[in-house]
């Protein structure tokens, strides 16, 4: 099928935070309905992080807090997920781009 979702929001994270924050709630409600309106879109959560194991370990730690809030909050199916850490790129930032 073909994926209805042009776009998904960025998810800016305070610095050394993983909490899924209240403002983070809201993207990602957001991000949800739009998830779960177009079933055959699958999502490729991107964190950053490339410089140092440290940062490699908080951006992993951060994708899955996002992809967790989905699933358990939100009821989206884990499969639908890609991940994908340690990019080079915004440390404090994960990307979610629909597939």
């Amino acid at each position: 099928g073909e994926c209805g979702v042009s776009s998904l929001p960025s998810v800016a994270f305070k610095p050394g935070a993983v909490k899924i924050s209240k403002d983070i709630e809201t993207l990602l409600n957001s991000v949800a309905q739009q998830l779960i309106a177009n079933p055959s879109c699958k999502v490729r959560v991107i964190g950053y992080g490339a410089t140092s194991k440290s940062a490699q370990q908080l951006s992993w730690d951060r994708v899955n807090a996002v992809i967790k809030y989905l699933v358990e909050k939100q009821g989206v199916s884990e499969s639908r997920f890609i991940f994908s850490y340690g990019q080079d790129g915004d440390a404090n930032t994960v990307d979610l781009q629909p597939t």
